[in-house]
């Protein structure tokens, strides 16, 4: 949300039913408009209500940064683009499972040493990023 929204000055922390009213920018991610958060809010009956759907993260953002909506996103992402766009992080409610990250390429990749650097630094940047929350895997 937006760094001076009015929910930033609230002192208890927020309820599911509160947060799942407000007024949400939901972002496509791989072509899906639901999220497990979604799946999840609805588990425990308290479907969000999304106001505006929009295709990717960074416009998600660049609404947020000017409205009243709010916008849920991987706190790694949240957390690099929140200084950027003058946005506050607050938790979710709920508890949510990690994200995976999987790395998928064709066999006759397997030796390349181009492809090989690739996959060693995409695999580096994700440790870094998520700390000890990184699930050890091997190329």
């Amino acid at each position: 949300m937006r760094r001076d929204h009015p929910l930033t000055r609230r002192q208890t922390p927020m309820t599911l039913s509160e947060f799942a009213a407000l007024s949400h920018v939901q972002a496509t991610c791989e072509g899906r408009s639901r999220w497990s958060l979604d799946e999840r809010l609805e588990q425990h009956g308290a479907p969000r209500r999304i106001s505006v759907l929009v295709p990717d993260f960074r416009d998600a953002l660049s609404i947020v940064a000017h409205s009243e909506l709010v916008f849920c996103a991987p706190r790694s992402f949240a957390q690099a683009s929140s200084e950027l766009h003058g946005l506050a992080i607050l938790e979710l409610p709920m508890r949510l499972p990690a994200l995976s990250y999987r790395l998928i390429w064709h066999a006759s990749h397997e030796q390349d040493p181009g492809h090989r650097w690739l996959r060693q630094s995409l695999l580096t940047h994700i440790r870094n990023a998520h700390g000890e929350d990184a699930e050890a895997a091997e190329l």
